[in-house]
């Protein structure tokens, strides 16, 4: 019983935190891409196993799994998710092993964290605005 609330739990947690899709444009994309993009889902993971990394999946493919990207260490509890589909950003908000609110910034484009910056007094939820 245990075990089947974890896993409802961290499939709840994944649809709620990860469920947004970004439709990149690509600065280098051919008339193909331009017309057609790719259409990906991008989900922050909750299990104690990976939690904090990021799954995407083709959802074009039947939601495959493409790849899982590992971003920063230590996240103990993800509280938000946001995303710019213009500059190809995602930020996520959470609180760190030992409960300092955290937010990183991810580039889609290559993978890689740009910025990880602790939050003072905290992080609750997480919206981000256009300015």
């Amino acid at each position: 019983m245990a075990t089947n609330m974890t896993t409802k739990y961290v499939a709840a947690l994944l649809i709620l935190l990860g469920l947004f899709v970004i439709t990149a444009k690509s600065a280098r994309g051919t008339e193909e891409m331009q017309s057609n993009p790719p259409r990906s889902l991008y989900a922050v993971n909750e299990s104690s196993d990976d939690r904090g990394s990021i799954s995407v999946y083709d959802m074009d493919a039947g939601h495959r799994l493409i790849k899982t990207i590992q971003t920063v260490p230590g996240v103990s509890d993800v509280r938000g998710v946001a995303v710019s589909g213009a500059t190809g950003k995602l930020y996520v908000a959470y609180r760190n092993v030992s409960g300092t609110g955290m937010v990183y910034c991810l580039d889609v484009y290559n993978d890689s964290v740009v910025w990880n910056r602790a939050i003072d007094p905290g992080v609750d939820r997480l919206v981000i605005n256009p300015d």
